[in-house]
């Protein structure tokens, strides 16, 4: 993978994760580059009492619109790795060495809400509709994401986000204050 510079700060943040009864951390990180597109790692480690922990790395990559590039899953102690990369003409899917080609869906894969508040500020009510690859299950999902405004959240103002069933709520760097999705809840501590 070419280096590319950083355009702006690399950030990190870290989150305390409950998910049923399952408890661990999480670190988020993202990087705007120089060529204008994002990098963001998503780590996260979760255990239930007294078992072993499950660690969970996500990579990914969009160009400078919020069309996907490059993305990766790696979880442990299963060993299953997952890498998707997004040609011109198809996805080639790559799990444990398994190699699949995949076409396009009809809509746009373009993910412009990954630059919502990280470089773009939409107005309350933006709504975006694009396919999103489930590395997990090998298939395209439509997922319609939405600026809702900003709210309070712990004292603090934050930019409120429903993409499909979660919320999310970012500081004005974008970065996440809270994400609530199904029975997972992600805060910082």
């Amino acid at each position: 993978m070419t280096t590319l510079l950083l355009l702006a700060a690399f950030n990190s943040t870290k989150l305390k994760v409950v998910s049923g009864e399952m408890t661990g951390e999480a670190t988020v990180q993202k990087r705007l580059l120089e060529n204008g597109s994002k990098y963001v790692r998503l780590d996260l480690s979760l255990a239930r009492s007294g078992a072993k922990s499950v660690n969970i790395v996500q990579e990914s990559t969009y160009s400078s619109d919020g069309t996907p590039v490059s993305q990766s899953q790696i979880v442990k102690p299963t060993g299953t790795s997952t890498t998707a990369v997004f040609g011109k003409k198809e996805v080639v899917l790559t799990t444990n060495g398994q190699e699949k080609h995949l076409a396009y869906p009809s809509g746009s894969i373009r993910a412009a809400s990954e630059f919502w508040v990280v470089r773009d500020h939409p107005k309350a009510g933006t709504k975006v509709v694009f396919q999103r690859l489930d590395l997990t299950s090998g298939k395209w999902v439509s997922t319609t994401c939405e600026y809702v405004g900003t709210r309070m959240i712990g004292g603090k103002k934050a930019h409120y986000l429903l993409l499909g069933e979660a919320k999310a709520y970012l500081d004005d760097k974008g970065d996440p204050i809270r994400i609530e999705s199904g029975q997972t809840v992600m805060s910082r501590s």
